[in-house]
Formats: C-alpha cells, sequence, structure tokens
C-alpha cells in the first residue's frame, strides 16, 4: 500500500442493503488505503430485483454507477461505491450458467465513474419447476441449500404475494413450494438461487474478486495527470483477414485510458495476432 497513493486515507461509501463490506473493504484498504463505509439505508431493491418484481432499469454498469452515486450522496462522500451482478445463459454456452460481477467507483469531484469486472462459470444460479417438495432432493444439492439460500414463487401468473425468499431451511421451503404451486395456474412452484450477496457465499468470493481487481487498477496512475485507475476502455474491431485482407469484427486494437483527462493509447492486441483466421472472415465466408 502506497501512502503516497491519491485516494490513500479518503473515505468510499459502498451501498449496499446485503452485507458486502466485508468482500470489498479488505482489498481496497490493503491495495489503496480507502476507508469504506457500508450504507444500507438506500433501497437499492427499487433499482431492480433478481426475483424480478423490479426490473433492473438501465444496463448493469449504469446501475451499479447509480447506486455508487446515491451513496455517497447521502453519506456525504467524494467517492462512493456499489456492485451488480448479473446471472444468465454462459454467452459462449448457454447450456452452462454465468455469473457476471460488476463494481462501480465513482468520483463525485472529478466526476468519473471507474468500473471492472469479473466473469465465472462457478456460480449456483439455477432454477427448477416442481409440484411437490419430495422433487427437489437434487437440485437442492445442486444450489448448496441450506448453505445457500433458495426463494420460492409460483410457475405461472401474478408474482405479487407469491415471492418467498431467503430460505434455508427444509420446513419454510416445503411450505412455499405447496403455497406457490397451489396460487400458479398449472399447479407448479418455481424454485430458484437467492442469488443476494448475503445469502450465497459462492457470490461473495466473486464480488471479493472483483474489488481485488478494482484495487490493482486503483494502483495504475495515469501518465499525464497521474490521476488513479488507468486501463482498459474498449477495443477496436477491424482485424484484417489473413487470406483477403479486409477488416472483419475481430479486435485489432485496445483503448487504454484515464476516465478524468480523457487521455487515452491504443495497442495492439495482447496475443500479438496481427491477421485473422480466414474462417473467421465474413468476405470469405459470407
Amino acid at each position: 500500500m502506497e501512502r503516497s497513493h491519491p485516494f490513500f486515507g479518503e473515505d468510499a461509501c459502498l451501498t449496499s442493503k446485503h452485507s458486502k463490506l466485508r468482500a470489498v473493504e479488505k482489498p481496497l484498504r490493503q491495495f489503496v488505503g480507502l476507508r469504506v463505509r457500508e450504507e444500507a439505508g438506500i433501497d437499492t431493491d427499487l433499482l431492480g430485483t433478481f426475483s424480478g418484481e423490479v426490473p433492473r432499469s438501465g444496463t448493469p454498469s449504469e446501475v451499479a454507477i447509480r447506486k455508487a452515486s446515491l451513496g455517497a450522496e447521502m453519506r456525504g462522500c467524494r467517492l462512493g461505491l456499489a456492485t451488480e451482478g448479473s446471472f444468465g445463459p454462459n454467452p459462449l454456452n448457454p447450456w452452462i450458467p454465468g455469473h457476471l460481477e460488476l463494481i462501480a467507483l465513482v468520483d463525485r469531484l472529478h466526476g468519473v465513474s471507474i468500473v471492472e469486472s469479473v466473469f465465472t462459470e462457478r456460480t449456483n444460479f439455477r432454477h427448477c419447476v416442481v409440484g411437490e417438495p419430495k422433487e427437489l432432493s437434487q437440485f437442492l444439492e445442486r444450489v448448496r441449500f441450506p448453505s445457500h439460500a433458495v426463494m420460492v414463487l409460483s410457475n405461472m401468473g401474478e408474482q405479487s404475494g407469491s415471492v418467498f425468499k431467503a430460505i434455508q431451511e427444509w420446513e419454510p421451503l416445503e411450505r412455499a413450494v405447496r403455497e406457490c404451486a397451489l396460487q400458479s395456474p398449472d399447479g407448479k412452484a418455481r424454485v430458484e438461487s437467492d442469488m443476494r450477496a448475503h445469502l450465497n457465499p459462492t457470490r461473495q468470493l466473486f464480488i471479493r474478486a472483483v474489488a481485488r481487481k478494482l484495487a490493482r487498477r486503483l494502483l495504475t496512475l495515469c501518465p499525464e495527470c497521474s490521476y488513479p485507475g488507468w486501463g482498459h476502455l474498449r477495443n477496436i474491431a477491424g482485424l484484417e483477414c489473413e487470406e483477403c485482407g479486409l477488416p472483419g469484427s475481430w479486435t485489432c486494437q485496445m483503448v487504454s485510458g484515464c476516465q478524468r483527462c480523457r487521455h487515452e493509447v491504443a495497442a495492439g492486441r495482447p496475443d500479438g495476432l496481427r491477421r485473422a483466421p480466414a474462417s473467421v472472415c465474413e468476405n470469405c465466408n459470407p
């Protein structure tokens, strides 16, 4: 930890109602010297819920930035932090569930937002549809119940009043399944992993991982203005085909930059590839 770091000793407000402080605080304190404080007084469910009662408005990155800004404003801090998790089919293999975890840091003084992310297939994100609690045994083993909580809702029809969350014991689970099945037109209940951080130890691991990734990025200062967080901003497509020479959709350059002064530097691919295989060329394979 560098005591000369621009953020050393600064207070940072973590907006969270789901006990993420332990996962986020340690790497940011050890690497950068931030003093992270949790703000649980904001109902972040208003920005979206995993159960679908409140749809998420905006991209995961936008929601994380919004949450971080709300907490910082409430606490009167210069710096705000928030995480946002997304779960669903792996884009490369839709049969395998994936977990994308983001963390956002906002600097109200300079109007800067820095977002980092990690993606993993190590998730217990699953669901199943059952008519009777006795059908759940294999599913519960896969989602690591009871150390990881589950939620239950009606499989069809209105969701209002039919969502049971934070279940970690068999008897409440059994009652919830029977009640939701009765309320559903098809006589089935939908049982899902409860992905909220305080009820999901596996997710906590990756909240810590993304906080560590942000901390390491903050150690890299802009070569122009010395502001923390110099790092990858975007990719530029257009890698030329080895056969026809036309630009394609593969990345040809990666842009790093500073979110404060907007200084940017473009570099080639880290793997050194200068030509795309003809097998992926849209022109050679129309």
